[in-house]
């Protein structure tokens, strides 16, 4: 039996309004406001460990993918991936092209859905950085962060 980074816990489900925002900068407008539904996957909700403490890259695809579609599922179009805790740097560039895959196994690219990495690279290859891209080629809108709040702006614009 395999390892896991974290607990089981359900994804999170932030629901934000665009007038907070309004409220927070000061800006006042007459527009309706608009409701945003962004959902948080911690990286132990789909990053696993094989019993050596290695990445197991088929049940982290699987959990990602399941991630994903309930993403799909539930119409929410911008998804924040926080790997900041992942101790790991045993990710290899095969790995991350195999989890960026992932995006394209589960559903075609649509611009209006994001999806924001947030990390907090380890060695000097940034994974998340490298993950992105390769999902940006496949046509994916993706991006990596090292900054929660450039990531959280970014999904909001």
């Amino acid at each position: 039996m395999g390892g896991q980074i974290g607990g089981q816990e359900a994804l999170w489900d932030v629901r934000l309004r665009k007038h907070w925002q309004r409220a927070a900068t000061g800006v006042q407008s007459s527009k309706a406001y608009m409701p945003y539904n962004i959902r948080i996957i911690p990286a132990r909700e789909f990053l696993r460990l094989d019993a050596e403490g290695h990445l197991d890259l088929q049940t982290s695809r699987k959990l990602l993918s399941d991630a994903i579609w309930t993403c799909l599922r539930s119409k929410v179009g911008r998804v924040l991936i926080d790997v900041r805790e992942v101790a790991t740097t045993d990710m290899t560039a095969a790995h991350l092209c195999s989890l960026a895959d992932v995006c394209r196994e589960v559903s075609a690219p649509n611009e209006q859905d994001k999806i924001a990495i947030l990390n907090r690279p380890k060695d000097e290859f940034n994974r998340a950085e490298f993950l992105a891209s390769m999902a940006q080629g496949a046509g994916w809108n993706i991006m990596a962060f090292q900054d929660f709040e450039a990531a959280f702006d970014w999904l909001m614009s």
